[in-house]
């Protein structure tokens, strides 16, 4: 359990084998694929088995096969927990969004130096969990056991990218990592929740502000399924107790206590406990809320991958933009420029990003966009989503992606901040209206929008600021054919009186 090197390497795929996904078993369509996968497993023997004559072709219709024998069996696939893309860590602006702060979770960054403290710390809250639930009789014998089982029975080390060749876990350390990693989050969650602001040791806000932070890079991710198996340990009904009235004091919104049923969970009803902490917690990095009736919407679906994919369930919501063909990017102006053509904007009550909408009237538009707190941790946050949905195997709308690249367009000084600011849409902590303009304006190099996703409002709002750039061009050529007309007959009055002077007449 102690994390330390073994001898033996352990080999995640076959050399000359590329599998993108890694797949889980599906034990109801064995049958039907018993002689596909028989004819796979035959033709790949047929091209890997020549001693001395494997050519160029042979190694090519290897990998082909072993691809399609892969895939036949099993239906149902799971994304890898990837690496951040090497070309958004070449962005100098970049620096420290990606990489942990002061814990590592899961395999990637363990056994660094910098987080050893860190590591010591992690036994210490195993404890403290366990101390919490007065009915949960688990040891850490039977906790660590269970998540050894969990390991190997779904493969969790095939779950990530990287084959950790270089690290030479075992199943036995790769579990006490799970194991250590997934107390250490249940616990932090249930404090950051419970744990009455007032009552905090000095010092320790801001060590829990870069914790939370880390939770959510895309490389510090742990599989959701062992959270949730601890959870279910652990917890029991306790759970409880950890969401009455901290939640909303921490948050300050003073939302009223309602004895609700909750809605139900990913698996059964005893989960649903779990889910409101998770949600409430997700909530919390945000820093918005949602009202009860949306909360678990975007989570019926699916079970969340990890915790980063938790977060961007949340933000996308269970609305799916709507994307059409044929549609191409469309260039809109700043915030100031758009308020100035006659466009109001209005923070949303949804909070979801997927759900920006516009609505025209006769003299003003309406754009309603959901509403962000900006904080130090944002940029790092919204950039580690971005570069989750450019995982290959991911298949996920590029929503967050879009978000950011819009309101890049949208922001392009401090003024056009101060627009968003006023009305809500915008919660600047990060200190001055430029600081926010120059993060949102660093954010989209190197990131490839989905420009069909708010394709439609944004032809919308050009549309509108086109009209009323016409019709202010037109009121101008208006009074300036007036103006000019006026002129021409001042001209021609003044040229007759200089011709026929008024003594004439007079005389």
């Amino acid at each position: 359990m102690s994390g330390g090197s073994t001898n033996n390497e352990i080999q995640l795929a076959a050399p000359e084998v590329i599998v993108q996904y890694r797949p889980e078993e599906n034990d109801t369509d064995s049958k039907t694929k018993t002689k596909t996968s028989n004819r796979d497993e035959r033709t790949m023997e047929s091209h890997s088995h020549h001693p001395g004559r494997r050519s160029n072709r042979d190694i090519f219709l290897t990998k082909c096969y072993s691809t399609v024998f892969i895939e036949s069996r099993h239906d149902k696939r799971l994304p890898l927990i990837q690496k951040v893309p090497s070309r958004l860590r070449e962005v100098k602006s970049n620096y420290n969004c990606f990489d942990p702060s002061i814990v590592s979770i899961g395999p990637y960054h363990y056994g660094k130096d910098e987080f050893r403290s860190m590591e010591e710390l992690k036994y210490k809250r195993a404890k403290r969990l366990l101390s919490i639930s007065s009915r949960c009789s688990a040891t850490f014998e039977d906790l660590y056991d269970m998540v050894l089982k969990v390991v190997k029975e779904n493969d969790l080390r095939a779950r990530y990218a990287d084959d950790f060749k270089d690290k030479q876990f075992d199943d036995e350390q790769f579990a006490a990592i799970m194991f250590l990693d997934g107390c250490f989050i249940l616990d932090f969650i249930c404090y950051w929740l419970y744990e009455d602001p007032k009552e905090e040791e000095e010092g320790t806000k801001e060590r829990d502000n870069s914790i939370m932070r880390d939770l959510f890079l895309l490389e510090n991710q742990l599989p959701f399924l062992v959270l949730k198996e601890l959870m279910r340990k652990i917890y029991i009904g306790d759970i409880r107790k950890v969401l009455d009235t901290r939640y909303e004091h921490r948050m300050g919104i003073g939302e009223e206590n309602e004895d609700e049923e909750l809605l139900p969970a990913w698996t059964t009803t005893d989960d649903s406990y779990q889910k409101e902490a998770i949600i409430s917690f997700i909530n919390q990095q945000i820093g918005t809320d949602i009202p009860k009736s949306d909360r678990y919407s975007s989570y019926e679906e699916r079970q969340p991958i990890h915790l980063l994919d938790c977060l961007r369930m949340r933000l996308e919501g269970n609305c799916r933009p709507s994307k059409s063909e044929g549609e191409k990017y469309q260039l809109i102006r700043s915030a100031k420029q758009l308020k100035a053509a006659g466009t109001v904007f209005k923070s949303s009550c949804k909070h979801f990003l997927a759900e920006i909408s516009f609505q025209s009237g006769i003299i003003f538009a309406e754009c309603s966009l959901p509403p962000i707190v900006v904080k130090n941790s944002t940029k790092s946050m919204l950039l580690n989503l971005a570069a989750y949905e450019m995982c290959p195997d991911a298949s996920l709308y590029k929503v967050v992606t879009s978000y950011i690249c819009l309101m890049d367009e949208l922001i392009n000084d401090a003024d056009d901040v101060k627009v968003l600011s006023s009305k809500g849409i915008l919660r600047n902590y990060l200190g001055s209206d430029q600081q926010l303009a120059d993060l949102f304006n660093q954010m989209p190099d190197k990131l490839a929008p989905d420009h069909s996703i708010y394709c439609h409002v944004k032809q919308c709002l050009a549309s509108h600021y086109e009209k009323k750039r016409i019709r202010f061009l037109n009121s101008w050529t208006s009074l300036g054919v007036t103006a000019a007309t006026l002129a021409l007959i001042l001209t021609f009055v003044q040229t007759f009186f200089t011709i026929y002077p008024m003594d004439k007449f007079t005389s």
